[in-house]
């Protein structure tokens, strides 16, 4: 649809799609430098930080077909900071991530993804760090995975790795997150911060 096209359009400016991948090769990762220039939680960096379920995932060729975008339906549980006013409990928004699964012509498919980030999980929860460069399109800047057993970094760059974080499980009760916590830290570290947001929970 209309829409639909526009969108793939507003992708066109990044291209990590080949159209001959080597036989033998089943991912390509584009490594790109300041991708993730940012602190372990960026609150300042982001327009939009939520809670979120994810509810579904699937990927789209930009319209030049040169690069690649996943889009993921998220179900909002609660808002923390937003630009939009139409985003609140209840609502479902879409987000972007660059990169995701190509069918190539010869039926193999092939992983593109920018180092040091991976796609979040249909039906797992997330706080979710959000930006808009153009207010129509919202993508992922990083998130921290929600499950049973605790929390973990979505990415595997090294400040979300600081001080223990990335792949170590945090337990916590339940989830919630003061905002002053948020906005002005008094930790140095991504784990004293994840910590206090965690232990917060009742």
């Amino acid at each position: 649809d209309r829409l639909r096209k526009e969108k793939q359009k507003r992708h066109n400016d990044f291209k990590i799609v080949t159209s001959k991948p080597p036989e033998w090769q089943a991912e390509r990762v584009f490594v790109g430098e300041g991708a993730m220039n940012f602190p372990a939680l960026p609150v300042a960096e982001s327009s939009y930080i939520l809670l979120g379920r994810v509810t579904n995932a699937e990927a789209h060729l930009s319209e030049n077909k040169k690069n690649v975008y996943s889009e993921f339906t998220i179900s909002v549980e609660k808002v923390f900071k937003t630009a939009d006013s139409s985003i609140i409990v209840g609502n479902e928004i879409v987000v972007d991530r660059i990169g995701g699964y190509v069918k190539c012509p010869n039926g193999r498919t092939l992983l593109y993804r920018v180092a040091s980030t991976n796609m979040p999980a249909v039906n797992e929860r997330y706080l979710l760090f959000l930006t808009s460069k153009n207010d129509q399109d919202f993508s992922i800047l990083t998130a921290y995975a929600l499950k049973s057993d605790g929390v973990s970094p979505l990415d595997d760059s090294p400040q979300l790795n600081s001080c223990g974080v990335s792949r170590k499980r945090l337990s916590y009760k339940s989830f919630e997150i003061p905002f002053h916590l948020l906005i002005s830290p008094n930790t140095s570290c991504a784990n004293d911060i994840v910590l206090q947001i965690i232990d917060s929970g009742h």
